[in-house]
Protein backbone atom coordinates (compact mmCIF):
# COMPACT_ATOMS: atom_id res chain seq x y z
CA UNK A 1 0.00 0.00 0.00
CA UNK A 2 1.35 3.42 -0.94
CA UNK A 3 1.47 6.03 1.82
CA UNK A 4 0.63 9.66 1.11
CA UNK A 5 1.54 12.82 2.99
CA UNK A 6 -1.64 14.15 4.54
CA UNK A 7 -0.50 17.71 3.82
CA UNK A 8 -0.69 16.93 0.10
CA UNK A 9 -4.25 15.60 0.28
CA UNK A 10 -6.18 17.05 3.19
CA UNK A 11 -7.11 20.66 3.97
CA UNK A 12 -4.83 22.29 6.58
CA UNK A 13 -7.63 22.60 9.12
CA UNK A 14 -8.37 18.89 8.88
CA UNK A 15 -4.66 18.00 9.17
CA UNK A 16 -4.42 20.11 12.32
CA UNK A 17 -7.44 18.35 13.77
CA UNK A 18 -6.04 14.86 13.01
CA UNK A 19 -2.67 15.80 14.55
CA UNK A 20 -4.42 16.31 17.88
CA UNK A 21 -5.23 12.60 17.96
CA UNK A 22 -2.64 10.77 15.85
CA UNK A 23 0.38 12.94 15.11
CA UNK A 24 3.27 10.85 13.69
CA UNK A 25 1.18 7.64 13.50
CA UNK A 26 0.26 5.68 10.44
CA UNK A 27 -3.49 5.70 9.81
CA UNK A 28 -5.54 3.54 7.52
CA UNK A 29 -8.64 5.29 6.20
CA UNK A 30 -11.07 2.66 4.81
CA UNK A 31 -12.87 3.24 1.57
CA UNK A 32 -16.42 4.42 2.03
CA UNK A 33 -18.97 1.78 1.00
CA UNK A 34 -22.56 2.31 0.00
CA UNK A 35 -24.91 0.84 2.60
CA UNK A 36 -26.33 -2.45 1.43
CA UNK A 37 -30.05 -2.90 1.20
CA UNK A 38 -31.72 -4.93 3.93
CA UNK A 39 -31.69 -8.61 3.08
CA UNK A 40 -29.43 -8.27 0.02
CA UNK A 41 -26.81 -10.71 1.35
CA UNK A 42 -29.04 -13.23 3.06
CA UNK A 43 -31.68 -13.30 0.33
CA UNK A 44 -34.37 -12.43 2.86
CA UNK A 45 -35.76 -9.66 0.69
CA UNK A 46 -36.10 -11.95 -2.30
CA UNK A 47 -37.79 -14.64 -0.21
CA UNK A 48 -40.19 -12.05 1.22
CA UNK A 49 -41.03 -10.79 -2.26
CA UNK A 50 -41.77 -14.32 -3.45
CA UNK A 51 -43.94 -15.00 -0.40
CA UNK A 52 -45.93 -11.81 -0.94
CA UNK A 53 -46.44 -12.73 -4.58
CA UNK A 54 -47.81 -16.14 -3.54
CA UNK A 55 -50.18 -14.46 -1.09
CA UNK A 56 -51.38 -12.07 -3.77
CA UNK A 57 -51.85 -14.86 -6.33
CA UNK A 58 -53.77 -17.02 -3.87
CA UNK A 59 -55.98 -14.07 -2.91
CA UNK A 60 -56.83 -13.43 -6.55
CA UNK A 61 -57.56 -17.11 -7.04
CA UNK A 62 -60.17 -17.07 -4.33
CA UNK A 63 -58.64 -17.43 -0.87
CA UNK A 64 -59.97 -15.04 1.76
CA UNK A 65 -57.84 -12.83 3.99
CA UNK A 66 -58.74 -14.91 7.04
CA UNK A 67 -57.61 -18.15 5.41
CA UNK A 68 -54.35 -16.54 4.21
CA UNK A 69 -53.76 -15.08 7.66
CA UNK A 70 -53.87 -18.54 9.18
CA UNK A 71 -51.84 -20.16 6.40
CA UNK A 72 -48.95 -17.65 6.55
CA UNK A 73 -49.13 -16.86 10.30
CA UNK A 74 -49.75 -13.18 9.62
CA UNK A 75 -52.38 -10.80 10.93
CA UNK A 76 -55.40 -10.00 8.76
CA UNK A 77 -54.16 -6.41 8.47
CA UNK A 78 -50.76 -7.64 7.22
CA UNK A 79 -52.44 -9.75 4.54
CA UNK A 80 -54.51 -6.75 3.45
CA UNK A 81 -51.42 -4.54 3.16
CA UNK A 82 -49.61 -7.16 1.09
CA UNK A 83 -52.54 -7.62 -1.25
CA UNK A 84 -53.08 -3.90 -1.72
CA UNK A 85 -49.36 -3.20 -2.08
CA UNK A 86 -48.82 -5.88 -4.73
CA UNK A 87 -51.37 -4.30 -7.01
CA UNK A 88 -49.64 -1.81 -9.29
CA UNK A 89 -52.63 -0.50 -11.22
CA UNK A 90 -54.62 2.54 -10.22
CA UNK A 91 -58.35 2.19 -10.66
CA UNK A 92 -60.92 4.95 -10.84
CA UNK A 93 -63.72 4.39 -8.36
CA UNK A 94 -67.35 4.23 -9.47
CA UNK A 95 -70.29 3.02 -7.35
CA UNK A 96 -71.25 0.25 -9.78
CA UNK A 97 -71.18 -3.55 -9.92
CA UNK A 98 -68.84 -3.43 -12.91
CA UNK A 99 -66.36 -1.24 -11.07
CA UNK A 100 -66.56 -3.41 -7.94
CA UNK A 101 -65.60 -6.41 -10.07
CA UNK A 102 -62.65 -4.50 -11.58
CA UNK A 103 -61.34 -3.85 -8.07
CA UNK A 104 -62.01 -7.48 -7.15
CA UNK A 105 -60.02 -8.79 -10.13
CA UNK A 106 -57.14 -6.49 -9.19
CA UNK A 107 -57.05 -7.91 -5.66
CA UNK A 108 -58.63 -4.75 -4.21
CA UNK A 109 -62.15 -5.93 -3.43
CA UNK A 110 -62.11 -4.59 0.11
CA UNK A 111 -60.62 -1.27 -0.95
CA UNK A 112 -63.64 -0.62 -3.18
CA UNK A 113 -65.94 -1.36 -0.26
CA UNK A 114 -63.99 0.91 2.10
CA UNK A 115 -64.37 3.77 -0.38
CA UNK A 116 -68.13 3.16 -0.42
CA UNK A 117 -68.29 3.39 3.37
CA UNK A 118 -66.11 6.50 3.34
CA UNK A 119 -68.46 8.13 0.82
CA UNK A 120 -71.52 7.01 2.87
CA UNK A 121 -72.85 5.07 -0.13
CA UNK A 122 -74.13 2.35 2.22
CA UNK A 123 -75.66 4.82 4.65
CA UNK A 124 -74.16 6.48 7.69
CA UNK A 125 -72.57 3.42 9.28
CA UNK A 126 -68.78 3.19 9.42
CA UNK A 127 -66.78 0.28 8.05
CA UNK A 128 -66.99 -2.67 10.53
CA UNK A 129 -63.27 -3.00 11.23
CA UNK A 130 -63.71 -5.74 13.81
CA UNK A 131 -65.32 -8.07 11.26
CA UNK A 132 -63.55 -10.17 8.61
CA UNK A 133 -64.50 -9.23 5.06
CA UNK A 134 -64.29 -12.14 2.63
CA UNK A 135 -64.37 -10.18 -0.61
CA UNK A 136 -66.83 -10.06 -3.47
CA UNK A 137 -68.73 -13.28 -4.14
CA UNK A 138 -71.77 -14.39 -6.12
CA UNK A 139 -74.29 -14.88 -3.32
CA UNK A 140 -77.10 -17.42 -3.89
CA UNK A 141 -80.20 -15.65 -2.61
CA UNK A 142 -81.68 -18.93 -1.39
CA UNK A 143 -78.98 -19.05 1.30
CA UNK A 144 -79.96 -15.73 2.84
CA UNK A 145 -82.01 -16.52 5.95
CA UNK A 146 -83.31 -13.06 6.74
CA UNK A 147 -83.01 -9.34 6.09
CA UNK A 148 -81.73 -7.03 8.83
CA UNK A 149 -84.32 -4.30 8.43
CA UNK A 150 -83.10 -0.97 7.17
CA UNK A 151 -79.55 -1.23 8.49
CA UNK A 152 -78.05 -0.17 5.17
CA UNK A 153 -79.26 1.72 2.13
CA UNK A 154 -77.78 1.01 -1.26
CA UNK A 155 -78.21 1.67 -4.95
CA UNK A 156 -79.58 -1.23 -6.98
CA UNK A 157 -76.34 -1.11 -9.00
CA UNK A 158 -74.11 -1.99 -6.04
CA UNK A 159 -73.20 -5.29 -4.33
CA UNK A 160 -75.06 -6.59 -1.30
CA UNK A 161 -73.65 -6.47 2.20
CA UNK A 162 -74.23 -9.86 3.87
CA UNK A 163 -73.31 -10.91 7.43
CA UNK A 164 -72.61 -14.51 8.41
CA UNK A 165 -73.52 -15.12 12.06
CA UNK A 166 -74.06 -18.41 13.88
CA UNK A 167 -74.06 -20.33 10.63
CA UNK A 168 -76.66 -18.14 8.91
CA UNK A 169 -76.57 -15.36 6.29
CA UNK A 170 -78.28 -12.01 6.83
CA UNK A 171 -78.68 -9.37 4.13
CA UNK A 172 -77.97 -5.86 5.44
CA UNK A 173 -80.22 -3.75 3.26
CA UNK A 174 -83.61 -2.95 1.87
CA UNK A 175 -86.21 -5.67 2.27
CA UNK A 176 -88.07 -4.22 -0.73
CA UNK A 177 -85.04 -4.55 -2.99
CA UNK A 178 -84.35 -8.08 -1.80
CA UNK A 179 -88.00 -9.07 -2.30
CA UNK A 180 -88.01 -7.60 -5.80
CA UNK A 181 -85.01 -9.73 -6.74
CA UNK A 182 -86.70 -12.84 -5.42
CA UNK A 183 -89.93 -12.03 -7.28
CA UNK A 184 -87.93 -11.78 -10.52
CA UNK A 185 -86.43 -15.22 -9.79
CA UNK A 186 -82.90 -13.85 -9.51
CA UNK A 187 -80.76 -16.80 -8.47
CA UNK A 188 -77.68 -14.96 -7.15
CA UNK A 189 -76.38 -11.44 -6.63
CA UNK A 190 -72.87 -9.99 -6.04
CA UNK A 191 -72.22 -9.53 -2.34
CA UNK A 192 -69.58 -8.80 0.27
CA UNK A 193 -69.70 -11.25 3.17
CA UNK A 194 -68.70 -10.10 6.67
CA UNK A 195 -67.87 -12.62 9.38
CA UNK A 196 -67.55 -11.53 13.05
CA UNK A 197 -64.56 -13.61 14.23
CA UNK A 198 -62.04 -16.34 13.41
CA UNK A 199 -64.15 -19.19 14.79
CA UNK A 200 -67.15 -18.16 12.72
CA UNK A 201 -64.92 -17.62 9.69
CA UNK A 202 -63.64 -21.19 9.92
CA UNK A 203 -67.23 -22.42 9.84
CA UNK A 204 -68.03 -20.19 6.87
CA UNK A 205 -64.90 -21.20 4.93
CA UNK A 206 -65.49 -24.92 5.56
CA UNK A 207 -69.11 -24.95 4.42
CA UNK A 208 -69.23 -22.18 1.82
CA UNK A 209 -66.00 -20.27 1.22
CA UNK A 210 -64.47 -22.47 -1.47
CA UNK A 211 -67.63 -22.25 -3.58
CA UNK A 212 -68.24 -18.53 -3.45
CA UNK A 213 -65.07 -16.72 -4.45
CA UNK A 214 -64.88 -17.10 -8.22
CA UNK A 215 -67.33 -14.44 -9.33
CA UNK A 216 -67.64 -13.53 -12.98
CA UNK A 217 -69.60 -10.42 -13.89
CA UNK A 218 -72.16 -10.69 -16.64
CA UNK A 219 -74.70 -8.24 -17.95
CA UNK A 220 -78.14 -8.86 -16.63
CA UNK A 221 -77.59 -9.05 -12.86
CA UNK A 222 -81.04 -8.46 -11.50
CA UNK A 223 -82.59 -10.46 -14.32
CA UNK A 224 -83.83 -14.01 -14.12
CA UNK A 225 -81.07 -16.39 -13.11
CA UNK A 226 -80.16 -19.62 -14.88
Amino acid sequence: MKYENANNILPPDLVNEIQKYAAGRLLYIPQKEEPMAWGSLSGARQKLRKRNQRIYDEYRNGKGVGELSEQYFLSVDSIRKIVYGMNQSRLSFLPTLENALQYNQAGLAEEWLRICYMKKLYGEQSYPEEWICDGLINMPLRLIDDVDKGTLHQSENMPFIVCFRKGRFYYQGSREFFTSLKSRHVAAYPAYVFVPDKQEYDRYAFHYGRHFHCIQFRSGYGEKGP
